[in-house]
């Protein structure tokens, strides 16, 4: 039986968008969908295995399964997840979706239950037999605790023609090898990690089942096909682009008994290091930096002390970035060179950046930007930061539903002529943090 042509290329793990009052966003759905597929992407995976396959109901996984087959129709396919607490349920719902027009199934270990081989063999068994549809199996013992081990998958593959691919999540680039060694060409082998499809392609891989896709889909596909016909080398660029973001929070770290801080500390870094190539976010690190003393029992300069070893010795590709917006309360010896690259001075946004933040949160807020006099908007709000903008078309919004109105540019100058913002409230500190970074950082916007 030959593999079916559609588990090449991006395959994305769609979300699943919610309305404010929790159900199930069907019309952002149908054109989210549709969306991917334009940019390339050559099939759609719903109910995601950890997230939304586990907390809907049976009847809104169908839901979302026939909303896609209908929204894509012929072009592409629609390839569930098959993720149940139970071995019945599974094989109700594999029966369900091959019903309502979906075109492949991924198949999962049971939900939380850590299952042996015999145990996961016999649930998976029992899915693949539920259906002719062809079948992916997903491995990912990070999250399951159970693991497809190379000769297990190679028995399925030669017990079941209608398994046709797997996605390996293991974090180990060499199962792909592994897998090859095993079956040769009989299953087509797909990255499910959104950081190692460059090495999973030079490995033997031939498709990408990924989550930032959603994101960024044309960007995705154009990454995938770099890797696949030029390699690192071609894809470098865009590769670095996709870095994991992550964020530590400082507050999240401290703890009220000695030492426990300092350890949450170095156990987030050796996370960062673990996850490399990545980039690190510190927001507002002043918070958790401050040079304060003796006053919280020499915690702070603990914290100083561990971080600053930490970026001294580390080897990993950790890409450090802090924000602060008061960088007189950091300790000196953080701010030296060497320990951070350069430090940027971020203004208050010039009347074009305002105009494309105005936009942004009408968007984000399903209104037409288009509708609104933008340039009016970026006028009136001289001198406001993004988060001032943002409040104002919140503000203005609840002022619209007060009178019964849809949200207009009159509303929202209005609420914009009624703001001081922080810019006209704290003007002397701005202007002097003006002064002092005119000559000594690399001012941006």
């Amino acid at each position: 039986m030959a593999n079916s042509a559609f588990w090449r290329g991006v395959i994305p793990a769609i979300t699943t968008p919610l309305k404010a009052d929790g159900s199930i966003d069907h019309e952002f759905l149908a054109r989210h969908a549709n969306l991917l597929i334009d940019a390339g992407c050559t099939g759609i995976v719903p109910l995601g295995s950890l997230g939304e396959g586990g907390s809907m109901s049976f009847e809104e996984k169908l839901a979302i399964v026939e909303t896609l087959v209908k929204a894509i129709g012929d072009r592409a396919p629609v390839i569930p997840g098959i993720g149940a607490a139970t071995t019945a349920e599974a094989v109700k719902l594999t029966r369900a979706v091959a019903a309502l027009g979906a075109r492949g199934l991924m198949v999962l270990p049971p939900y939380v239950y850590s299952s042996d081989w015999h145990e996961m063999g016999a649930h998976v068994r029992a899915i693949v037999e539920a259906s002719e549809l062809p079948c992916m199996l997903y491995n990912n013992p990070g999250a399951y605790k159970t693991d497809f081990s190379p000769a297990q998958i190679a028995w399925l593959a030669r017990t079941y023609p209608n398994v046709e691919a797997v996605k390996e999540t293991s974090g180990d680039i060499r199962r792909f090898s592994e897998i090859r060694e095993l079956v040769g060409d009989r299953l087509e082998l797909l990255v499910g990690m959104d950081n190692a499809i460059v090495e999973g392609l030079g490995a033997g891989a031939t498709g990408w089942i990924a989550g930032q896709v959603n994101a960024y889909p044309k960007e995705s596909v154009r990454l995938f096909e770099l890797a696949r016909d030029g390699g690192w080398k071609a894809a470098a660029d865009l590769y670095r682009w996709f870095l994991p973001l992550l964020r530590l929070d400082f507050g999240a770290l401290y703890n009220k008994y000695h030492g426990e801080t300092e350890r949450n500390l170095r156990d987030a870094l050796d996370t960062a290091g673990a996850m490399a190539p990545c980039v690190l976010w510190m927001d507002e690190i002043e918070k958790g930096l401050a040079s304060g003393g003796d006053g919280d029992g020499g915690v702070s300069r603990r914290v100083l002390a561990t971080l600053l070893t930490w970026m001294s010795e580390r080897r990993g590709r950790v890409f450090m970035v802090a924000t602060a917006n008061d960088i007189s309360g950091l300790p000196p010896e953080l701010l030296r060179k060497g320990r951070f690259d350069e430090i940027f001075f971020v203004d208050l946004p010039g009347e074009a950046v305002r105009r494309e933040i105005f936009a942004i949160h009408l968007a984000k807020r399903r209104r037409d930007p288009a509708r609104f006099d933008l340039e009016a908007l970026a006028a009136a709000a001289g001198g406001f930061s993004g988060a001032e903008i943002e409040q104002a078309i919140v503000a203005s919004l609840y002022e619209a539903h007060a009178v019964r109105q849809e949200l207009s540019t009159e509303l929202v100058l209005a609420e914009i002529r009624g703001t001081k913002p922080l810019s006209v409230v704290r003007a002397e500190e701005v202007l002097a943090l003006r002064a002092w970074a005119a000559e000594r950082t690399v001012l941006a916007d």
